[in-house]
């Protein structure tokens, strides 16, 4: 049985274990079906079942049987009672595999969904720490030209307060110092 299943493709291995299904009962008793009934149960066409049945005929794991006003070889069955539980054990087994197979694509499937999700989650995690260290140097940038410009205008009154008030004149610019780097206008407002 094992010899004559292994010869057979995958995709005829599945085929058997579903007419295994069909063939042989739970209770592993042998049944006799059409091949029309057959290959209805199987879901698949007859011209697709005659091949892997051949091939089970050959190797006297199944036999075609004739029955009173039936017509030669219309129906099918184990060969004999004693392969029913070999042949139950078969299917039993190949049908865990598949799922064993199915079980492990699904894996394999959501391994390769989570690398790429968190392939994109370092990738947004980048984009953000870029954008946010860019932020804040544009606000620390824009914190710096804003003492720059209070100073200048600190600067400018102390300048233009000289004359007329030097007390307040002297406050913006020791102000407008504090503010900003001394520049060439500050260190006039000061004097």
């Amino acid at each position: 049985l094992s010899a004559a299943l292994d010869a057979l493709s995958p995709d005829e291995q599945d085929l058997a274990e579903s007419l295994f299904n069909y063939l042989v009962t739970p209770s592993g008793t042998k049944i006799a079906h059409d091949l029309g009934d057959l290959a209805q149960y199987a879901a698949v066409p007859e011209h697709d079942i005659l091949p892997v049945l051949s091939a089970l005929v050959a190797d006297r794991i199944v036999r075609p049987v004739t029955e009173s006003g039936a017509p030669d070889g219309s129906r099918f069955e184990i060969y004999h009672d004693v392969l029913a539980e070999p042949v139950a054990a078969w299917r039993a087994g190949h049908a865990a595999e598949r799922q064993i197979v199915r079980e492990r694509r699904a894996a394999e499937r959501r391994h390769r969904r989570m690398l790429v999700v968190t392939a994109v989650s370092l990738v947004a995690f980048a984009a953000m720490a870029l954008v946010t260290i860019f932020a804040l140097l544009q606000r620390r940038e824009a914190q710096e030209q804003r003492r720059q410009a209070e100073a200048n205008e600190l600067t400018e009154r102390a300048r233009v307060l000289g004359d007329v008030d030097p007390e307040a004149a002297v406050e913006n610019a020791l102000r407008a110092a504090r503010l900003g780097p001394s520049s060439r206008a500050l260190e006039d407002a000061l004097r």
